[in-house]
């Protein structure tokens, strides 16, 4: 999910992905295991000002500010 914007020669929204405020976006994944667990599923959702190729094309740190945790949680599966 990812908001675009181009910046000259003004501010153009280009495209913009990302969950609309107080929506629910529903997700649907697989995954197998080898044994009968538990486990615990690790869910996170992490904001980044800048893409991580801008991030390197610049050379700005990935630890830099900008970066925010906005969800994490963990679920129990059996």
């Amino acid at each position: 999910m990812i908001r675009r914007i181009l910046w000259r020669p003004f501010p153009f929204e280009w495209s913009d992905t990302r969950l609309e405020f107080q929506k629910t976006k529903v997700f649907h994944f697989e995954f197998s295991v080898n044994d009968d667990g538990p486990y615990t599923l690790k869910v996170t959702a992490d904001y980044f000002f800048l893409e991580q190729w801008r991030r390197e094309q610049i050379e700005l740190p990935n630890d830099s500010h900008g970066n925010y945790r906005i969800f994490e949680r963990e679920i129990q599966v059996r």
